[in-house]
């Protein structure tokens, strides 16, 4: 009886979660976490849009994808600041082993995934009914894709997951 009145107890989220500076332990900031509400939210409005971001052809994509890696650059000061102060590492490994691991990755989906996702045909039909059939494998995206990663490399790995979704034409 105490364990099944133990599972129905709420937990309750806490106000914030605090990131601290793992060298010198300071604050570096606070987020308010997502209550299990506002994470079906979020999941709602993504599927709502995600017919939206599939419709786009890949070259499409590519080009709004571009868009991104164009801005990582431009904010390239403040990302590396953000990623050495979380993770405690110097900033030229934020910005080797995160920053460019994550704008190669993009640049080379931008020329690889409009081919990759081009229908392609496998072949005709035999048979006298279906002499002129031929047939051809299309690529079509899940949806809507969650992604976990972990914190040693945030952005790199963050985005290693997200960046063949999106591209492939799913919403994460």
């Amino acid at each position: 009886m105490a364990q099944a009145t133990r599972s129905r107890t709420r937990r309750v989220r806490p106000e914030t979660l605090k990131s601290f500076n793992p060298v010198t332990g300071q604050i570096q900031g606070e987020v308010v976490p997502n209550s299990p509400g506002e994470v079906r939210d979020a999941v709602a409005h993504a599927r709502k849009v995600a017919p939206e971001w599939a419709s786009l052809p890949p070259k499409a994509r590519a080009r709004m994808m571009r868009e991104v890696r164009h801005r990582i650059y431009e904010r390239l000061d403040d990302i590396v600041r953000t990623i050495a102060d979380e993770n405690g590492k110097p900033a030229s490994e934020a910005l080797s082993n995160d920053i460019l691991t994550t704008v190669l990755t993009l640049r080379y989906y931008e020329k690889a995934a409009p081919r990759a996702l081009r229908p392609e045909k496998v072949g005709r039909l035999s048979g006298p009914l279906l002499a002129r059939a031929s047939s051809r494998v299309e690529w079509r995206p899940y949806g809507v894709v969650g992604c976990i990663s972990p914190w040693n490399y945030p952005f790199w790995l963050g985005l290693q997951g997200v960046i063949p979704a999106l591209f492939a034409g799913n919403v994460v």
